[in-house]
This record gives C-alpha cells, structure tokens and sequence, in this order.
C-alpha cells in the first residue's frame, strides 16, 4: 500500500494541497506499507471491558459508544494480548484516507461533514450549555457529546468516525516529518519528548482540527474523555 502522507497549502498542482494545512502536517511525502488489518470502528466500551479492560469513561451511557478516558500504555498493552497493536501514524492515515487527497472524506465539504462525523457543532452547544465554537458549521450532527460508533456514514474503506467523535491513539511518538519511517508499518523513528500522537478529531473539535493531515499528541498516560482507539492488526 503506497500513499502521500501530510498536507501542504502551497502548491496547488501538487499532492495533497489544502489550504488549511499547518507546518507540522508537511512535507508531504510518499510511504509505502506492508498490507494490515483495521477495525471498521473505534472500539466500543463493551469491547473495552470484554477483552478485560477496566472502564472509567467519562460518557457511559451505552455498549456501542466508544471507549475514552484509557490511556496510550493500557491501550496498547490490551490489545497486544490478542494479537491487535494501535496503528502507526502512517498507518491510520492511509485508512482513513482511502485514496483521498482532500481534506475529508466529503473532499473539502465542511457541511457535508454532519453526516460522517460527530463535531463541535450548534446543537450539541445547546444540549450541553458549552458556547458555541466560532466558526461551527451550520449543519449540526444528531449526537453529543460521542456518538455510536456506527451511527453515521464511513469512508470509502468502509471505516467509520474517521473524523470526530474521540481521537485515536496511535503508536507513534510525536515527531517531524523528516524523521524517517520505519519499513512495513511506517512507524516514524526519534522524536522529542514522550508525547504520543493522536489522529481524527473529537466531538469537541471543529471540522478544520479533523482533517484527515491533522495532527495532535498527548502524554501516554493521560485518560482522556475525548481520546480513544481503532485496532489494527499485521497481515503475516
């Protein structure tokens, strides 16, 4: 599988321009991976506790909604008891591009977005007495603050919430694009610090912080009511 990782808001002839993009998304740069398996979904609380992880979510109101509030060390020591990792950054980014070089999966559509994504919007200000973003979309999801993980429309791969509802663990560090990948998985190598990178967006961000190039990173052991995970698992 062989993508353009990053955005830039420079050349618009060249790969993946957006205007939208920041410094830290670029430069873009083409990556190659062996194939990998990865979860439809962002793994729900009753997936959580049945692989035998405890759960303290903020929102635990339903099987189906995603698990949050789990920190990157529980994460991934979970799923490595049954074979499943959390993706590489280059990894997710392939999967939740599915071929696209825009900066969502309704291309640069940011209206559109309600029916993929679980946003900062209108409705959801009221419901939960936060002000409304600057900026929010007129359109408003039916969901606030998560959403089920299957109640809206997925990408071109079939992956759902790859934009909103919690942000995603991924393997990585956080670290400059001029670091090099590593083969197979593009797992980037060095770093600064111990912060790890988180892809996707939440129900707390407005459209332009889940975009597909975005990127943020956390402390490993934070639990966040917003930050979650998407399994993924080698293909031997």
């Amino acid at each position: 599988a062989t993508f353009d990782m990053g955005a830039q808001g420079v050349d618009p002839e060249g790969p993946n321009h957006d205007p939208m993009a920041r410094s830290d998304e670029g430069p873009v740069h083409r990556v190659s991976l062996d194939w990998f398996l990865v979860s439809k979904f962002e793994l729900t609380q009753g997936q959580w506790r049945r692989l035998g992880g405890t759960s303290a979510c903020a929102f635990p109101d339903g099987e189906t909604l995603p698990v949050e509030s789990v920190s990157w060390g529980e994460s991934r020591d979970l799923l490595r008891r049954y074979g499943l990792d959390l993706p590489t950054e280059a990894q997710w980014e392939y999967a939740a591009r599915a071929g696209s070089s825009a900066a969502w999966v309704t291309g640069f559509d940011r209206e559109a977005l309600a029916d993929h994504a679980n946003f900062a919007d209108r409705e959801s200000a009221t419901r939960w007495g936060w002000p409304v973003r600057e900026g929010a979309p007129r359109r408003s999801d039916p969901f606030g603050p998560t959403a089920p993980v299957d109640a809206q429309l997925s990408n071109r791969f079939g992956l759902y919430a790859v934009h909103g509802n919690v942000w995603e663990w991924c393997r990585d560090r956080f670290a400059a694009y001029d670091r090099p990948l590593r083969p197979a998985n593009g797992l980037r190598r060095g770093g600064l610090g111990s912060s790890r990178v988180v892809r996707g967006g939440s129900f707390f961000d407005l459209p332009e912080r889940m975009r597909f190039a975005t990127r943020s990173d956390h402390m490993p052991d934070e639990r966040l009511k917003f930050v979650g995970l998407r399994p993924v698992r080698a293909v031997e």
